[in-house]
């Protein structure tokens, strides 16, 4: 017959031992699962990033396409200044010299256009994005789109070479380094008249 004493339980060095290695499996799958979530968040803007460079490119096509209709007027304020292409690397604080960023709605040069970086992210739209202010259109501004134009000159047999930068830059879910995004769109002029 065996004592209520002569059972044995667990000593406090086992408890806490099993306390200790719970903790790090938790705290293990929780940094896991917080690494998946920015990953996925990365994914999701690095989706609605490409939408706005692509609204941006249409953008340019279709005053592209319009000036060679004889409508030029868009395509001489965006053709009216060229930059060096690829001379920003990072993200702007303010808007690089001679760029401009277009509405995507009416396909026109914005004329006041705002950008961000990284050091303002509590400011800053979680993602680069044209925002559209429909009450005054003329405050629709581009936070962390930009377009870089180069032009290159042609010759008797070739016409002049547009080449336009569309960049995108924020600041990334769990991450210090800003995100960034960019293509090039190249437009031949085609002897438009405006």
């Amino acid at each position: 017959m065996l004592g209520r004493f002569s059972q044995r339980g667990d000593t406090i060095i086992e408890v806490l031992l099993a306390v200790g290695i719970f903790s790090l499996v938790a705290i293990g799958g929780m940094a896991i699962m917080n690494q998946g979530t920015n990953t996925a968040q990365r994914a999701v803007e690095i989706t609605l990033v490409r939408q706005q460079i692509d609204a941006q490119a249409e953008a340019l096509r279709a005053i592209h396409q319009a000036a060679s209709r004889g409508k030029a007027t868009q395509w001489d304020a965006i053709t009216a200044n060229s930059t060096n292409l690829y001379a920003s690397q990072e993200c702007p604080d303010s808007p690089p010299l001679n760029t401009f960023a277009l509405d995507p709605y009416t396909a026109t040069k914005l004329s006041n256009s705002s950008w961000y970086t990284s050091s303002a992210p509590v400011s800053a739209p979680p993602y680069a994005q044209f925002i559209e202010d429909e009450t005054d259109p003329t405050k629709s501004q581009a936070a962390g789109i930009w377009i870089e134009m180069t032009k290159k000159d042609g010759s008797p047999t070739t016409p002049a070479l547009y080449s336009f930068k569309i960049n995108a830059c924020w600041p990334g879910a769990g991450t210090n380094a800003p995100m960034r995004l960019s293509t090039i769109v190249n437009l031949y002029d085609i002897g438009f008249e405006g």
